[in-house]
């Protein structure tokens, strides 16, 4: 038997989560005070854009009690209300928070709040203390957490009352540099006293929009052995990028976090399950896909509110508030490819979740063990090599060499005690009445169950993940009765949705606009654009069918020729070799996929025939002139 793993091609990648304020709906200007007793109060804007946006309420005397201090509880309450936080399933972890079986609303939002772990450093022996008021410190850590405020990337600022040790000298620094707050004097932050209802809701809207904070401040740093010195302040970003020097080493800095570099990083903020939109315009309109919390994209330039990044080899935008910049010279672990052993095959570590790292397929030619390589989409690398691993690119609507028994035999080996044993005939059958890989499907349900153990399989029956939404996987998944039963849902679901594209007529009914290519692929194109937010996903199952692949003898890998779509933005898609005769559908974007039956065709020997993705026909054609090949 051939060894499983020969040897290692590594890619380490230590994603670090960074934190980023949200931006909220535009504060409202009401004619008329909500409350009765806030028209003479400092923050009498503030407290109306909480409450015209559901986030406060008042007493029912339409008191709002502005100088009332706030409770523990309440700050919980406010918070999860305004995130969002699902309440579907409630879990105590909070066990002093009374329950009113009438209307538990307060007590399942403290319990959600709790589930997001964002009142931890509140919480001892799963007591919460609900109803003691909550003090300054207390408020910068529930904030930071919920929000997941950014650490300066500057000098702190000096409270004489909040040493560095301090327990929450670390959430302080965070509502300082983000322009939250700047202290109750020059000097002085008070983290001890109790905070009253009017100063939550300056905090929060501030937090919320940044239109109610204390200072919005431009500044010009010089990155000097890691650290950024800050220079000249300026009213505007316009002004302040006026005066950058274009020598690598500036940067610009709004409210103490950076906001233009000359180079970089963006890195997707957020924890746990948060993601990150990615567009496809700079007014932030047009939502292309979306990536976890902790993604590295390569930063290009800032434009209004946007970051402009590339992806995937591909250029987008995201929110500037949703990514940390981290400029050239500035330390950080980026995710980094390495050759080990003799350099046979491509090993992706990147120590996510404990995972310390996967197979993805074998090396690319000529790299002598040792090399370390960074590349933002597994294919462009940092010494110019370029590399297409097979299975994350060729279409999966073709049928396995392999056998159930093949399959069976593949899983008894790595796995005896996995449930999927014996669930070859299931996947033979869904490739057969569905036209999807049976091999495709084995490793996508070993990535997604974790070889069937995991609890959305034990409890839902779910292989394959299926609308196990980021915010809520196990509650909103779909249920099935068997093993089995979840790979035919899975293969129809999948052949019905990202099998078929998107310009047929019956887009509307099938795709929804969830067809980016019948491969696997990458945040740029393929199932992976709207299958799963995490940018490796792609690539880890393609590493997966490569696994399958090597221990059942490599008859699959570079079975078919496959080709990616360029030089053109839209690739027609014809009956036959001929632009005389309309396209059947077409490709919109340049970096397809597709699978190449047979060159040499047409008038001018140009065309291509390839496997169709159109659901009633089989083969289709297109010029060659606007593919190129990878294998």
């Amino acid at each position: 038997m051939t060894p499983f793993i020969r040897s290692l091609f590594a890619i380490s990648a230590s994603f670090v989560l960074f934190f980023s304020a949200i931006s909220a709906s535009i504060a409202v200007e009401p004619t008329q005070p909500t409350f009765s007793d806030i028209k003479e109060n400092w923050a009498v804007k503030e407290i109306e854009f909480l409450a015209k946006n559901n986030i406060i309420k008042g007493y029912e005397d339409n008191r709002f009690g502005p100088r009332d201090y706030l409770k523990r509880a309440h700050v919980a309450i406010m918070i999860a209300r305004q995130k969002g936080y699902s309440t579907d399933t409630v879990e105590e972890i909070v066990v002093d928070m009374p329950k009113d079986e009438k209307d538990p609303m307060d007590y399942n939002l403290v319990q959600a709040a709790a589930k997001r772990k964002i009142l931890d450093d509140l919480i001892v022996d799963g007591k919460f203390d609900p109803y003691k008021p909550i003090t300054r410190a207390e408020m910068a850590s529930i904030l930071a957490k919920a929000y997941h405020l950014p650490n300066a990337m500057i000098e702190p600022k000096v409270f004489e009352d909040v040493p560095a040790d301090y327990w929450a000298y670390n959430y302080i620094q965070q509502l300082y540099s983000t322009g939250v707050t700047t202290g109750v004097t020059d000097t002085t932050f008070e983290p001890e006293a109790p905070l009253k209802r009017d100063q939550f809701a300056a905090f929060l809207s501030r937090v919320l929009d940044a239109s109610f904070k204390e200072f919005t401040i431009y500044h010009v740093g010089h990155i000097d052995a890691g650290k950024i010195n800050i220079a000249n302040q300026y009213v505007s970003f316009d002004e302040a990028l006026k005066h950058v020097l274009t020598d690598g080493t500036q940067v610009i800095l709004e409210n103490n976090r950076v906001v233009w570099a000359e180079s970089g990083l963006a890195v997707a903020a957020g924890t746990m399950n948060d993601v990150v939109n990615v567009y496809t315009d700079e007014e932030l309109k047009k939502v292309y896909t979306y990536v976890v919390a902790g993604t590295e994209m390569k930063y290009m330039n800032t434009i209004g509110n946007a970051i402009q990044v590339e992806l995937a080899n591909k250029v987008f935008y995201v929110d500037k508030t949703k990514v940390k910049v981290v400029p050239t010279g500035i330390p950080f672990q980026q995710s980094v490819y390495k050759i080990v052993n003799d350099g046979s095959n491509l090993y992706l570590e990147h120590f996510e979740k404990g995972i310390l790292g996967y197979t993805f397929g074998p090396a690319p030619q000529g790299l002598t063990v040792g090399t370390k390589l960074n590349s933002f989409d597994g294919i462009h690398f940092s010494d110019g090599t370029e590399y297409y691993q097979y299975f994350q690119y060729v279409p999966l609507h073709t049928a396995t060499v392999y056998t159930a028994d093949d399959l069976d035999r593949y899983v008894a080996e790595i796995d005896p005690t996995s449930p999927l044993l014996g669930l070859g005939e299931a996947l033979k059958a869904a490739e057969a009445e569905y036209g999807v890989n049976a091999m495709y499907l084995l490793a996508h349900a070993i990535h997604e169950s974790k070889w069937g153990k995991s609890s959305l399989a034990s409890n839902k029956k779910n292989l394959f993940g299926l609308r196990a939404h980021d915010d809520d996987p196990l509650n909103k998944a779909d249920t099935y009765e068997t093993f089995e039963d979840s790979i035919m849902g899975a293969a129809m679901y999948i052949s019905s949705k990202y099998f078929v594209p998107n310009t047929l007529a019956d887009r509307e009914a099938n795709t929804s606009g969830i067809y980016h290519g019948a491969y696997l692929g990458n945040k740029a194109g393929g199932m992976n654009v709207k299958y799963a937010s995490d940018p490796f996903w792609g690539q880890k199952i393609a590493g997966r069918m490569y696994e399958i692949d090597e221990r059942l003898g490599l008859k699959e890998y570079n079975r078919f020729k496959v080709g990616l779509v360029y030089n053109s933005e839209i690739l027609f898609v014809r009956p036959q070799p001929t632009t005389k005769l309309a396209s059947i559908y077409n490709y919109p974007m340049a970096g397809r996929a597709i699978l190449i039956l047979e060159e040499g065709l047409g008038e001018d020997g140009k065309w291509l025939k390839i496997l169709s993705e159109h659901p009633d026909i089989k083969e289709a054609y297109v010029h060659s002139d606007y593919v190129k090949f990878i294998n």
